[in-house]
């Protein structure tokens, strides 16, 4: 029964994932349908990795600019 609900709970994010990005039609012969029903979780972790270089971007800049402007007051 766990497994059961598992499965659904996979299939149901993959489902929402697809009506996201695709559309909420689910076309069997099209491989973009599949893909976001079956592989949403590969978006999801290249979506984390994007945030996470973001921030760390981000926060690198940060740190340039704030050492720039102790540079230039000395």
């Amino acid at each position: 029964m766990r497994l059961l609900l598992s499965f659904i709970t996979y299939l149901g994010v993959g489902a929402f994932c697809h009506a996201l990005m695709v559309g909420s039609e689910f076309q069997p012969t099209n491989v973009l349908s599949w893909a976001w029903l079956i592989g949403w979780p590969v978006a999801v972790v290249i979506a984390q990795l994007a945030v996470f270089f973001a921030v760390v971007a981000v926060v690198m800049l940060a740190v340039l600019c704030i050492a720039a402007i102790e540079a230039a007051r000395s």
